[in-house]
């Protein structure tokens, strides 16, 4: 009945009601709940797929989701590899409550949802939100226009090595992701003794720098601290001896020597994953010639 709704009524209905609904997302089965507007009912990215598969053919141990959403990376994790363990953290309550029901009725096994951020500085934090955009949330509002965010919250935030201490098990860690809209430098040096240890890949956000493909022109300085925040980014993984690739829409990706990618890239370039340079990659196959 649910596929067989107008596109309008289909809006309406999954910004409206409380249901549980099951569909093929990504060739599996899934049951999706939707609660008034909170849901992961539509396939997102579907090009970080073969990413993710080739990842985690190559590697063992837990998969960290920092800013998990409402589930579009987890329901990619799980239906990929049901056994790994996940860890997903999400500063939004709404949002981490959904991640809980979201497990609880496709029974995924061995996963943790934590609600907080993550960051260099530990304590309790402004967390920028918006309106009209209830899922999005940054720890660094200077990477948006003023007026962008008008609103926030305040949270625990721990550092991710104490999230791994804390929560993965002995068999270490598989791959990062990092969805933080403008502070993923300060998420990814808060991994930096857990990526040394385990030399884990890192597949991470980072919007254009010098365009905003959703809500117009940024100003001058904004564009400066994202410049800044790639250079600072280029060079964390560098002192890591990892190299960056840049996915593609087509679900292949090239390397990049320059990160970002510039001129300034579109809505479906703005992932990018980090491995180790003195490995085999595990996204060899998915490669695009240079």
């Amino acid at each position: 009945m649910f596929n067989l709704m107008s596109p309008c009524a289909r809006r309406w209905a999954l910004n409206t009601i409380n249901a549980d609904l099951s569909r093929k997302q990504y060739g599996r089965d899934v049951i999706i709940p939707i609660r008034g507007g909170i849901h992961s009912w539509h396939e997102t990215e579907t090009y970080l797929l073969p990413v993710i598969r080739s990842v985690l053919s190559a590697r063992t141990g837990a998969f960290v989701d920092v800013g998990a959403s409402v589930g579009q990376t987890l329901l990619k994790v799980k239906l990929t590899s049901p056994s790994i363990q996940y860890l997903g953290v999400e500063p939004l309550p709404a949002c981490a409550n959904y991640l809980d029901e979201l497990i609880n009725r496709n029974k995924f096994q061995h996963c943790t949802v934590v609600c907080c951020a993550v960051g260099s500085a530990g304590g309790v934090v402004k967390l920028f939100t918006r309106a009209k955009v209830s899922q999005v949330s940054s720890l660094a509002p200077q990477a948006r226009n003023e007026g962008f965010f008008d609103q926030f919250r305040l949270v625990p935030v721990i550092s991710g090595d104490q999230l791994i201490a804390a929560a993965v098990d002995g068999d270490g860690i598989a791959a990062i992701k990092i969805d933080v809209e403008g502070s993923e430098w300060d998420v990814i040096r808060s991994f930096r003794e857990s990526i040394a240890k385990y030399r884990a890949p890192v597949l991470f956000e980072f919007l254009p720098i010098d365009s905003e493909f959703v809500y117009g022109a940024m100003s001058d300085e904004v564009i400066a601290y994202r410049i800044n925040h790639a250079r600072s980014l280029r060079q964390e993984f560098e002192d890591h001896d990892f190299d960056i690739y840049q996915l593609l829409g087509d679900g292949t990706v090239r390397k990049i020597k320059n990160f970002p990618a510039l001129p300034s890239h579109g809505f479906e370039e703005i992932n990018f994953l980090a491995v180790d340079r003195r490995k085999p990659s595990p996204v060899a196959e998915l490669t695009r010639a240079e």
